[in-house]
């Protein structure tokens, strides 16, 4: 066997320990943060890689989804300003961690018009108003997808909220999505020759461990919460399905993932 191959074979089994500890972790910390932690539609997880997607509401919801999908080898998808990775940047990424730059292009203009300068997403609004930023952020995210893609096709199921960063205190309703799903999609299938089985999911109840306003989050608020304990979340799979790059995906979203949860979290 060749140097290469057997590094490539060593660094395929690390990452794959790693997602699997991943999700086993991260339900842990989960249940030590809540009164109640439940999932449904476990039996709708696929053999083999995959993309999971859900809404996105709060800051636990991230959390909630991971360790929903405890026992298998996961990745997932993080804004390129997660703090809490900044020093592990490399190591991150073999765990199947893909850092992708925030974008709000598919926004409405009266959501972007609302958002703070000094938000998350207000710095991002101000780099896609300058040419040569907003092109760097496409190509940087072009090559992040290409190595999540890469994690799919290598076994991982890999989590990407569609919806980017949330923005909107307290504001459940799902909204739009980002073009990454349909980028993701196309290129698996440039790939591989098949189409992407892509697992929807509902998290409800994230707010009430971690809250709900986008600016507020402090590592304060875990240790409140494990305190408490007095969260309740529920995470609920539905049935994988494919997409095509003619379907509006802001409609099978709004559709796939809708249908998991509660009224409150749907538009007026």
């Amino acid at each position: 066997m060749s140097l290469d191959r057997a590094l490539n074979k060593a660094s395929g089994r690390l990452s794959e320990t790693a997602g699997n500890t991943l999700g086993k972790a991260a339900e842990r910390l989960v249940r030590s943060m809540t009164k109640d932690f439940t999932v449904e539609g476990k039996e709708y997880v696929p053999a083999g890689g995959c993309l999971v997607i859900s809404n996105h509401a709060s800051h636990f919801d991230g959390h909630s989804l991971i360790a929903a999908l405890a026992g298998e080898n996961i990745g997932f998808a993080v804004h390129e300003e997660a703090e809490a990775l900044q020093p592990f940047k490399g190591a991150a990424r073999m765990a199947g961690i893909t850092r992708l730059r925030p974008r709000v292009s598919h926004l409405p203009e009266d959501d972007i018009a609302s958002l703070s300068p000094d938000s998350l997403l207000g710095r991002a609004a101000s780099r896609e108003k300058e040419p040569i930023k907003r092109g760097a952020d496409v190509l940087s995210n072009v090559a992040a997808l290409i190595g999540l893609v890469d994690d799919i096709i290598k076994g991982k199921k890999v989590v990407f909220l569609p919806e980017g960063a949330f923005f909107k205190p307290d504001d459940k309703r799902l909204r739009q999505v980002t073009k990454g799903v349909k980028a993701i999609s196309r290129i698996y299938k440039e790939r591989t020759g098949k189409d992407l089985s892509i697992l929807p999911a509902g998290v409800e109840g994230g707010e009430t461990v971690m809250g709900a306003d986008p600016d507020s989050w402090s590592p304060k608020d875990m240790l409140r919460a494990m305190r408490e304990k007095s969260g309740v979340v529920k995470v609920r799979f539905g049935e994988p399905f494919t997409i095509s790059d003619g379907d509006d995906f802001d409609k099978v979203f709004k559709e796939k993932v809708g249908v998991l949860l509660p009224d409150a979290y749907h538009a007026d």
